[in-house]
């Protein structure tokens, strides 16, 4: 079975998502100071592995900077929990 590329996958799969409120919007280190269960070096890894876990709605990346919807990310932890 062949998987496609991180940059394939994105771009067959970006449109299918509603569109993220900016309001939900966070950087990593703003994440680490309302979720104190993960520290810096663990979210990064987790957005590494985005296209395996499932992260992937939640990431927004606009240039080198990655950005977090908080909402969808709360949404994949309820939704993993206990896996």
């Amino acid at each position: 079975m062949k998987t496609l590329g991180t940059r394939r996958y994105r771009q067959a799969h970006r449109h299918n998502l509603p569109a993220t409120d900016a309001k939900n919007l966070r950087t990593i280190p703003q994440v680490v100071e309302e979720c104190p269960a993960f520290s810096e070096a663990a979210l990064r890894k987790l957005i590494l592995r985005a296209p395996l876990n499932g992260l992937e709605p939640a990431i927004v990346r606009l240039g080198r900077r990655v950005l977090i919807d908080y909402a969808r990310f709360n949404r994949w932890l309820e939704d993993n929990r206990g896996q």
